[in-house]
């Protein structure tokens, strides 16, 4: 799983939009088949398009992604026009793309636990696994698992109730939150372990690109 900070979507943005220009650069998508779709997280909100996977490569929706953004989008001459219109509603830094709550595991997990992200972060890199940390505080990993999931669904709740998602999307998201290996957090790219940030931006192994 990988996962992209904020500054990489928007850099990723830009640049893909300019590649959509060139015809030498971006092949024709019509008639593949999308191999999967994944939810895309922004700061605390899931975007209602979900990201798509074809020839093992990802799509984020651009539209939905710079309206999350405040950009306005169009299109003219085939080519994506993004402008900015205010401040972005996400925060630049490492883990503001969905930490604690704000979307991924690592700090979510963090303060289930009552321990700061710094402090988890560095007993998972000395070897201790989440499992002995969870253990340490009087919980297992299946107790600890279930109550992030009821603070995920808590949010997906709510999203929901201000129309930004519809039930079948909140359980969507919620049936591939489940699919997540908690155990893995800190061990591998996109659970906070060597992946590019601390976000939670979870896409499949693959360079993300992006698509009207």
């Amino acid at each position: 799983m990988r996962k992209l900070s904020v500054a990489t979507i928007v850099f990723l943005v830009l640049i893909s939009v300019a590649a959509l220009a060139a015809a030498d650069v971006q092949d024709s998508l019509v008639g593949k088949v999308v191999e999967g779709t994944y939810p895309v997280v922004l700061n605390n909100s899931t975007l209602a398009k979900e990201a798509i996977v074809i020839d093992g490569t990802s799509y984020l929706p651009v539209r939905a992604v710079a309206e999350a953004l405040k950009m306005d989008v169009s299109f003219e001459n085939n080519t994506v026009i993004l402008k900015s219109t205010g401040a972005p509603v996400v925060k630049q830094g490492s883990g503001q793309l969905g930490g604690g709550q704000q979307g991924g595991p690592m700090e979510d997990v963090a303060q289930i636990l009552g321990i700061t992200t710094d402090e988890l972060r560095s007993e998972l890199k000395a070897g201790t696994t989440l499992e002995q940390i969870a253990s340490d505080k009087g919980i297992t990993l299946d107790q600890l698992k279930e109550q992030w999931l009821a603070n995920r669904k808590t949010e997906l709740d709510n999203q929901v109730s201000q129309g930004k998602l519809t039930a079948e999307q909140a359980q969507s998201v919620l049936t591939r939150l489940e699919d997540i290996d908690l155990s893995k957090l800190g061990t591998e790219p996109g659970m906070g372990g060597n992946g590019p940030s601390d976000g939670s931006l979870q896409m499949p192994p693959s360079d993300a690109n992006y698509q009207k």
